[in-house]
């Protein structure tokens, strides 16, 4: 199936690296030093994206494949590198399984700056079908959170492996949950395709 058959199908698309384009360059600038630009929550925080890592991201022109699934003229919204790091507090937040609010359709790319393991919080979800069965069972609302618990009959899919490895997600289909991280470190290239006006970070 083509990029957006899977997205229509299970509300995501796995790769691993360099399976749907080559990434080389991508993955050389985003795994160059970045400057910490915030820090929004204890378990993660934002690093500055480059005016090279723009280009790059730019340059995959992923938009065309994204056509079947978002429409004629797909853009990028949004560039965001984000660090995660280990901690000792309770799951909170993005750390917990939930689906985002978003009044226009839309898909996200999370891509592994680094070799992701399980032990590193990796970005982790159910495809569309699962998330609307656990939704129907439990009147969850997007927006909010969902214990663990409502998801033990599930086999949530990890973005683990290489540097390089990413998803194409929608993240308002999917419930999912990230930075669970209990050693060392994960540094995400997130990037949010829909339609529109450009509002990206340079």
């Amino acid at each position: 199936m083509s990029l957006s058959e899977d997205l229509l199908h299970n509300g995501y698309a796995l790769f691993a690296p360099n399976e749907l384009m080559s990434i080389h360059s991508l993955l050389a600038a985003c795994q160059k030093p970045a400057e910490p630009i915030r820090r929004q929550k204890s378990f993660i925080g934002s690093l500055a994206v480059s005016p090279a890592l723009v280009n790059e991201t730019h340059k995959l022109s992923v938009e065309r494949e994204l056509v079947g699934y978002l429409g004629p003229a797909p853009i990028i919204k949004s560039i965001e590198l984000y660090r995660s790091t280990s901690n000792t507090e309770r799951y909170k937040s993005g750390q917990l399984w939930h689906m985002d609010i978003d009044f226009a359709l839309q898909v996200k790319m999370f891509f592994m700056c680094r070799p992701t393991t399980h032990d590193n919080g990796p970005f982790t979800f159910i495809s569309a079908q699962d998330s609307a069965t656990v939704q129907k069972a439990t009147g969850y609302i997007p927006g909010k959170s969902l214990d663990d618990a409502y998801l033990q009959s599930y086999s949530p899919i990890e973005l683990i492996g290489d540097a390089g490895s990413l998803v194409f997600i929608d993240t308002s289909r999917c419930l999912h949950f990230g930075s669970r991280c209990k050693a060392g470190e994960r540094i995400a290239l997130v990037v949010q395709f829909t339609q529109g006006t450009s509002h990206y970070k340079d």
